[in-house]
C-alpha cells in the first residue's frame, strides 16, 4: 500500500510540469519573479511509526505501526531568481502545520498514544524552470523542523519537542497573476525518539517516519 500511494505522489508531482506547461491550464502572462510569498496547504500524511517501551508495569514492547492521517498550515517565503548560472532559483521558507492523530491508544503501547500534532519547519528550496517562460517551476527542499510530541492514556500531561530532518521534491505553477498552485513530496524523520518516563508505569518512546503529500496555494507579491 505505502509503495502505492507513494509511487502515485511521485508520479503526479513529476508529470504536474508537464501537464502545467504543455496542457494549457490556466493560461498566464507573466511569470516567477524575486520576491516575498505566502500561502496554505493541506496533506495527507502516512507514517511509520516506531515505538517502544521498557516496562516498570508491564514487560518491554516494540511496535512498528503503518498509520494515516491529515495535516494542514501555511507558510511564509522568500525566491530569488538568479540571471545565470545552472540555479535558476533559491527560495526560503518557513511555516507551521498542524497534523491529525495518527496514533491511537489502541494501536499505541499499552494504551498509550504518543502523538506530533504541531510542528514548524524552514526549509531551503533550490530550483529550475520547466518552460522557457518561466511558469512551471521544479524545486527541492531541504530543511529541519520542530515538532511537538504529546502523550495520552497515561496519568502525565508531558510534552516533549525533538528537531526533525526534512527533504523532498515538487512543483509550483503560476495560476493567474500573482496567484500560484504547488504540489510537493517531503519525508521527515526526528532525529531521536521522543521519550516520556512516567514514575511507576515506565519509559515511552516514539519515532515516526512521515511521508508527507501536500498541495497548496500561494500568493507572489
Amino acid at each position: 500500500m505505502l509503495k502505492k500511494i507513494l509511487s502515485l505522489a511521485v508520479v503526479a508531482i513529476l508529470m504536474a510540469p508537464a501537464a502545467f506547461a504543455n496542457g494549457g491550464f490556466w493560461p498566464t502572462g507573466s511569470t516567477f519573479h524575486t520576491g516575498a510569498y505566502f500561502g496554505i496547504q493541506g496533506s495527507y500524511v502516512y507514517t511509520i511509526n516506531r515505538m517502544k517501551y521498557n516496562g516498570t508495569a508491564n514487560p518491554a514492547l516494540t511496535k512498528n505501526n503503518h498509520e494515516h492521517g491529515g495535516a494542514g498550515g501555511a507558510f511564509l517565503g522568500y525566491g530569488y531568481m538568479f540571471d545565470t548560472g545552472n540555479l535558476q532559483y533559491l527560495g526560503g521558507e518557513i511555516g507551521m502545520n498542524y497534523r491529525s492523530n495518527y496514533n491511537s491508544s489502541s494501536r499505541g503501547l499499552y494504551g498509550a498514544s504518543i502523538n506530533a500534532n504541531w510542528s514548524a519547519h524552514a526549509d531551503l528550496m533550490p530550483g529550475i524552470f520547466f518552460d522557457d517562460a518561466k511558469t512551471t517551476l521544479v524545486y527541492g527542499r531541504l530543511g529541519i523542523e520542530g515538532d511537538q510530541f504529546r502523550i495520552k492514556g497515561v496519568s502525565s500531561s508531558k510534552k516533549v519537542y525533538r528537531p526533525v530532518l526534512r527533504a523532498g521534491f515538487g512543483a509550483e505553477h503560476q495560476l493567474n497573476g500573482n496567484f500560484f498552485v504547488r504540489a510537493d513530496y517531503v519525508i521527515s524523520v526526528p532525529t531521536a525518539y521522543a521519550k516520556f518516563s512516567i514514575a511507576g508505569d515506565g519509559t515511552y518512546k516514539s519515532r515516526p517516519w512521515y511521508n508527507t503529500v501536500s498541495v497548496g496555494i500561494s500568493y507572489r507579491f
